[in-house]
């Protein structure tokens, strides 16, 4: 599609809504996005040449769960899953340039997205609506802070200061 073309574009309601179109890139996803679930958290890295926190994730809530056994955690998220017969997969956000055109998949997003650093969970054969997977007491394999505490937690993290579990 050539710039200053137009389109249509159709609410979820059915309103039609004109739009002049300046640029666009296509990106596909999966073949039945309406069955997919998605839990996605912010990942923090140990290296500590990894990019600062962007503070603008404190804006997503006042506190922050810390995973302090993210594997345990993985565990019986997917012992969750299959306990409903589904499976699940984890993986790290890649995040490519907001003009890309191609495949996206289910754990990429664009750039502009980057400062949440997500790590993301997908049920790609979920229910199409939300669910719950009961993953038990938490307590053992979780820290909870302020969020206005998160930027000294991962400096610390990342500095070795603080264990793998700081609960312990």
């Amino acid at each position: 599609m050539a710039n200053g073309m137009h389109a249509e574009l159709r609410t979820p309601s059915g309103e039609i809504i004109p739009a002049n179109v300046t640029s666009w890139a296509l990106q596909t996803r999966t073949a039945e996005p309406e069955k997919n679930n998605l839990f996605c958290m912010y990942a923090i890295h140990r290296d500590p040449e990894s990019d600062p926190i962007d503070l603008r994730v404190t804006e997503f809530g006042d506190a922050a769960l810390i995973m302090t056994n993210p594997d345990e955690f993985i565990n019986r998220l997917a012992d969750a899953a299959r306990k409903t017969n589904r499976s699940i997969k984890a993986d790290l956000v890649t995040y490519v340039p907001a003009n890309y055109i191609g495949d996206v998949g289910l754990f990429a997003k664009t750039e502009p997205f980057r400062y949440q650093s997500e790590w993301r969970f997908a049920m790609e054969d979920g229910p199409g609506n939300p669910m719950t997977l009961n993953i038990g007491d938490i307590s053992d394999i979780s820290t909870l802070i302020n969020s206005d505490e998160l930027e000294e937690f991962v400096n610390e993290y990342r500095s070795g200061k603080l264990d793998a579990n700081p609960t312990a």
